[in-house]
């Protein structure tokens, strides 16, 4: 018998999924190690077809929430460069005004 209830089960996918849409990402990744510390209590444990269920919703949670951090980690690496060509161009406009001088 699974030492974790349905419910339980439920609810970590919706804090999984609220983490996700809020951008959490500190909670995210709290999530992500009671997430594994649930999978590895269960691991060979006798399933029922609702513990079955929900976990088969929680893994699509879970994806989701990837793939939400994937995307904030491209945009802050996009943002990053974009600051670095900004600062690789105002030192050329500073050398050339340097020249100026």
């Amino acid at each position: 018998m699974p030492n974790i209830t349905v419910s339980q089960l439920e609810a970590l996918r919706q804090h999984l999924d609220q983490a996700a849409a809020d951008s959490d990402w500190d909670r995210l990744q709290q999530l992500d190690q009671t997430l594994q510390k649930v999978l590895r209590n269960l691991k060979g444990t006798q399933l029922t077809e609702d513990h079955v269920q929900a976990l088969a919703h929680l893994k699509s949670s879970h994806q989701t929430a990837i793939a939400a951090v994937n995307a904030a980690k491209d945009k802050l690496q996009q943002d990053m460069n974009a600051v670095g060509e900004g600062k690789e161009g105002l030192l050329a406009y500073q050398m050339a005004m340097n020249m100026e001088l």
